[in-house]
This record gives structure tokens, C-alpha cells and sequence, in this order.
């Protein structure tokens, strides 16, 4: 096995885990707040698991560049999981994401870019931040929520 393979099964792993303790948790007949088990299981997700899911990301990011090499955008277009997988790469290693370089990762046009990284902020998944010594430039990192999403299907996978 690769290390690159250890990684992702030690996520699968994880995952696994995280699902089984769940299912002892509701079938305790103890009532548990979903939302606060939800909280206490995201935390489970470290640095090191960071870097896992990063990895997973980047392979997805990679694939989906391939096949739209191949095949042509038109027929796969998700600009905004191509942004998503992109930031998830940078989130780990505590790294924003210009505007223009989000763009750029969606593989689509600005301005449909530009649409759906709007999107994606209201729905709370990234957050805008202003470029403190240029007010031209934005910068975009996964929220908490954004990346706790990303993380968790990630680790599915």
C-alpha cells in the first residue's frame, strides 16, 4: 500500500468509527442531541486528519481536471465543487483562496464563477475576507461549517 492509500483508508477508518459509535449512541435508548454529538464528532477530525482529507481532495480535484481534458466542460459542469475540493486543499494547509484564483479552479467563466462563490456564501460554506492593504483583492476560505461538510463526505468516500 502507498501512503497516499494508508491516508485515505485511515480516514475510511475514522469515518467508520464515527458511524458506529452514532448508531450505539441512538440505540442506547439514551437521548442524545444530535446536533451537540454532531459538534463532539467533528472534533474527532485533527491536523493529521486534515492533511488525509486534503489528500483526498486534491486526488478528486486532479481527476475531475482529467476528465474534463478529456470529455470537455460542458459536460461535467460543477464549478462550485471544483472550488470546494480547491479550497479544501488550501484550508488545510491554512491557506486562502483569491477570488481569481477560485475562478480559475471552477474551470468555468468569471462571471458564472463569481455567481456561484456567491452562492456558496450565503449557504455559509466560505467566507469573503478583504485584502487588508489592497481593497481590490478578496481572499475565500472554507467557513467551519463549509469544511466540516467537505471533511465528513470526504472521509465517506
Amino acid at each position: 500500500m502507498t501512503s497516499n492509500e494508508n491516508m485515505i483508508a485511515s480516514v475510511r477508518s475514522l469515518a467508520r468509527q464515527i458511524a458506529d459509535l452514532t448508531n450505539r449512541l441512538g440505540q442506547s435508548g439514551e437521548k442524545v442531541d444530535k446536533r451537540d454529538f454532531s459538534k463532539r464528532s467533528e472534533r474527532v477530525i485533527h491536523e493529521r486528519d486534515q492533511k488525509l482529507i486534503a489528500t483526498i481532495a486534491e486526488r478528486e480535484y486532479k481527476n475531475r481536471q482529467q476528465r474534463r481534458a478529456e470529455f470537455g466542460c460542458q459536460i461535467f459542469g460543477e464549478p462550485a465543487w471544483d472550488m470546494l475540493l480547491d479550497m479544501v486543499v488550501h484550508y488545510a494547509c491554512q491557506r486562502r483562496v483569491s477570488v481569481s484564483n477560485a475562478c480559475l479552479a471552477s474551470g468555468a467563466p468569471a462571471t458564472t464563477a463569481l455567481r456561484w462563490i456567491n452562492y456558496l456564501e450565503e449557504e455559509g460554506l466560505v467566507t469573503r475576507i478583504q485584502c487588508e492593504t489592497d481593497k481590490r483583492i478578496a481572499f475565500l476560505e472554507l467557513s467551519d461549517a463549509g469544511w466540516q461538510k467537505m471533511a465528513r463526505y470526504l472521509s465517506s468516500l
